[in-house]
């Protein structure tokens, strides 16, 4: 799987590049990489005796990579790669299928979930004046790994829509301070919507994805 996303992150990154080789000269094309936060709401829908005795979620650090495109018209084209740490929980009640008390039908393990987005999104820059402000939205390729006891629960990756679902709404703002003519120190946050299949809401994996980070931008032309 870690080939098939780096695969999948190197074709969205060419085909960037590609786009802004035909751009005018104009264009303001970089590549930037930030260490992020990302925070994870739990999910309360299943918590509660005899189900599940707490979920699975708060922060984690993280790392996003990413090429863009502002036109001169302000015209914004981001691609990006962010993932983290996953989250971890020791969990018990009759959701965890794993180490399954016969009796009380209780399991109990340690679940892990960790949520890769490759991001696709557009915008709106605002004037060359620094800082500068982009606006962007679009859609996020989610893979997601969950695991009890390193046993996979559920692989996003195998699934599509509606109950099987591997895209997220994504949405967000990054601010450029320029430090150099082409490099600039960049602030931006991302929000992500992920309607999560049933066997995830059972372990309280939330459908909330926010990350923050700060890192640098190197303008490439």
């Amino acid at each position: 799987m870690g080939a098939s996303l780096l695969r999948a992150s190197s074709l969205a990154l060419a085909l960037l590049i590609a786009t802004a080789a035909g751009a005018r000269a104009q264009s303001d094309v970089g590549i930037a990489i930030a260490g992020l936060v990302s925070l994870q709401p739990v999910n309360h829908s299943w918590v509660g005796s005899p189900y599940l005795d707490k979920g699975i979620g708060g922060w984690r650090p993280g790392l996003a990579i990413g090429a863009n495109l502002i036109t001169d018209h302000g015209f914004a084209l981001i691609g990006e790669l962010s993932t983290t740490a996953a989250f971890e929980q020791f969990q018990t009640g009759r959701l965890i299928w794993a180490n399954t008390d016969r009796l009380s039908r209780e399991g109990s393990a340690t679940t892990r979930l960790r949520d890769t987005l490759i991001s696709g999104l557009v915008g709106y820059a605002s004037s060359t004046a620094t800082p500068r402000v982009v606006f962007a939205g679009g859609l996020s390729y989610v893979h997601t790994t969950l695991t009890e006891d390193d046993l996979v629960v559920e692989d996003q990756t195998e699934f599509g829509l509606e109950g099987k679902r591997r895209f997220a709404l994504t949405g967000g703002i990054d601010i450029f301070q320029r430090l150099s003519s082409r490099v600039a120190l960049v602030i931006g946050g991302r929000y992500s919507w992920l309607g999560r299949p049933e066997v995830a809401d059972q372990t309280g994996a939330g459908e909330h994805i926010i990350r923050v980070g700060a890192g640098v931008r190197i303008r490439i032309n």
